[in-house]
């Protein structure tokens, strides 16, 4: 209800482009948060990311933040990802595939060049819970 408040002054939550629908929600169940923090911070990925200003993005996150009684700090949620045992996991996969199939293993050849900056961060974070999930993603831009 405090989101719907604040939509007047945002053409966020315009008509059938709105702000939050219930596939939203359905989303963000799926994801099966453990804590009120990850509660949190998986409402952050899938409703303030998609946001293009940031004042939206901070008013999406104080009404997270306010509800679920926890702080959101987006550069530590992205950073955590590469300290986590999912990258690891997808270390060890990526590593897998150079011994099964060559031509693959030549073509992830590059990815031990990739420069981490805090975008290619949040943009391989943000891919990787679609991907674990198995929702769609939609890159644009």
């Amino acid at each position: 209800t405090e989101l719907q408040r604040m939509r007047q002054g945002s053409s966020v939550f315009a008509g059938k482009h709105g702000y939050i629908t219930v596939r939203d929600l359905l989303r963000w169940a799926h994801r099966l948060p453990q804590s009120y923090k990850e509660l949190a911070e998986e409402g952050y990925m899938l409703l303030a990311e998609r946001l293009r200003r940031d004042e939206e993005k901070a008013m999406v996150k104080s009404v997270i933040e306010k509800h679920c009684k926890v702080t959101i700090d987006p550069k530590q949620m992205y950073e955590a990802t590469f300290q986590s045992d999912e990258m690891k996991l997808l270390q060890q996969r990526l590593g897998a595939f150079d011994n099964a199939n060559p031509e693959l293993a030549e073509g992830l050849a590059g990815l031990g060049n990739v420069a981490w900056t805090p975008a290619m961060k949040r943009l391989f974070t943000l891919v990787g819970r679609c991907l674990k999930s198995s929702e769609p993603d939609l890159l644009v831009g």
